[in-house]
């Protein structure tokens, strides 16, 4: 089975038929597709800017932040000829994907739009995804991953990844990696994960049910969707409907997919030449793939917001902390002071006591000092003199001991990065915030009247 793109007059009448007239919607679809990738890559750029990207600025208050995708990842899991290479060429429209009864699909390959068609080995695939680089620490995938560049823009491609896997199957089944790691690791990177099950394999293959129920465990259950593939191949109603029933009581065997309000859509080519009335939900697809765009729009604006004011708000709290660590500074110079005097001046207080006979012999008279301290001195018996100057110069040393610890300063900022720091929160504060208040209002504008701004 293929779920092969139609001939532009079969697209345009379809999309006739169920726009009610016209390509109105196409295009109303190809600009909100541009609106979305315009708002995604601008703010991708407001992070990765190597200038004042947030990315950088974060850096400044310790903070790190890593620039939003611009396309949302979907990742297809599912048995052997079950019908995800298939789904791919379907929504892309252009056939990419090889597609057949045997096992096609052996690596990993990432079908995404570029301007030109082109195949990219494991390595440039890393280098065209960054945030890909840990599966390079999985023995084997590198050298089966590849990238599917087409320059399709049907749908909205534009904003979306495929992720395409190998079919699933028990036995002996040998593969080039360790799949179960590999594909968990992806699961919870990807934004969705389509499971696809066909009328003959159903959920009983052990393998693509203990990898699903792993990233259950990993992932919220509403980013998992169930399909039904080659819905059209399971006979009549009644057929179809027990297909249904027994993937579904396999699926709720495991608890982490087990939920509330399961659902599996039924989809199948829609190019079939023989009529068939079969409820094709190959659409929903589609639409959840679109939800997930306008939730990923939603959270990249909000989390820009988030960010904004985490760096502001970093950046006032280094100026506040710098300002009190100046006001610690100058208490700790104070003590520092202090103690330095205290062990200066006993010493040198104890020496005017010994020095009184000097300093008559040289001046001729005693200073008011030595008449006050050296009958304090007298009163200690004199065999005591060496306890006397032991203490003195112990308590001098605990007083140069304690100017030593009292007296430690914490390192300021410098004037420059005071300045820097109060630049970068009104960069953030000001330019930022207005340019995401900006594509805040061009996202709204899609949907909502402009009375209503």
């Amino acid at each position: 089975m293929c779920f092969q793109s139609n001939s532009k007059s079969n697209s345009s009448a379809a999309a006739s038929k169920r726009s009610g007239g016209g390509g109105s919607d196409i295009v109303d679809s190809l600009g909100s597709t541009a609106t979305n990738e315009r708002i995604l890559k601008e703010c991708h750029h407001l992070y990765a800017n190597e200038e004042n990207g947030l990315a950088k600025l974060a850096q400044l208050v310790n903070v790190k932040l890593l620039p939003p995708r611009k396309k949302i990842t979907v990742l297809l899991i599912g048995n052997h000829s079950a019908g995800k290479s298939a789904f791919i060429n379907w929504y892309i429209e252009k056939q990419i994907q090889k597609e057949g009864v045997a096992i096609e699909t052996q690596g990993i390959t990432i079908v995404t739009q570029g301007k030109r068609r082109e195949s990219l080995s494991g390595n440039a695939t890393l280098h065209l995804f960054p945030q890909l680089a840990p599966l390079g620490k999985f023995d084997g995938v590198v050298s089966n991953l590849s990238t599917e560049l087409c320059d399709s823009i049907a749908k909205r491609f534009a904003l979306v990844t495929f992720i395409d896997t190998p079919g699933l199957v028990d036995g002996s089944m040998s593969y080039a990696f360790d799949v179960n790691r590999v594909l968990l690791w992806l699961a919870v990177q990807a934004d969705l994960v389509f499971a696809f099950f066909d009328p003959i394999g159903q959920a009983l293959c052990k393998r693509t049910m203990q990898i699903l129920a792993d990233i259950g465990d990993r992932i919220d259950r509403d980013r998992i969707v169930f399909f039904l593939s080659k819905a059209d191949e399971s006979g009549d109603e009644t057929d179809r409907q027990r297909v249904l029933m027994q993937i579904t009581q396999e699926v709720c065997k495991w608890p982490s997919l087990n939920r509330t309000c399961f659902d599996i859509h039924t989809i199948y080519n829609p190019n079939r030449a023989k009529p068939t009335r079969c409820v094709n939900q190959i659409d929903e697809a589609a639409k959840t793939i679109d939800k997930a765009i306008q939730m990923t729009l939603q959270h990249t604006l909000n989390a820009l917001e988030h960010d904004c004011k985490l760096i502001s708000r970093r950046c006032h709290e280094d100026i506040a902390a710098d300002a009190a660590r100046g006001r610690a500074n100058c208490g700790a110079r104070f003590r520092f002071l202090l103690f330095s005097l205290l062990a200066l001046v006993l010493p040198v207080l104890l020496a005017i006591c010994v020095s009184q006979p000097v300093a008559i012999q040289f001046l001729g008279y005693s200073t008011p000092l030595h008449d006050f301290l050296v009958p304090l001195y007298r009163r200690f018996p004199a065999e005591y003199s060496s306890h006397l100057f032991g203490g003195v110069a112990a308590v001098a040393l605990f007083c140069f001991v304690l100017a030593r610890l009292c007296g430690r300063t914490a390192k300021r900022l410098t004037r420059a990065e005071r300045r820097r720091l109060g630049q970068v929160s009104d960069h953030v504060t000001g330019f930022v915030e207005a340019q995401r208040k900006e594509l805040y209002t061009a996202y709204l504008k899609q949907s909502v009247k402009d009375s209503d701004f």
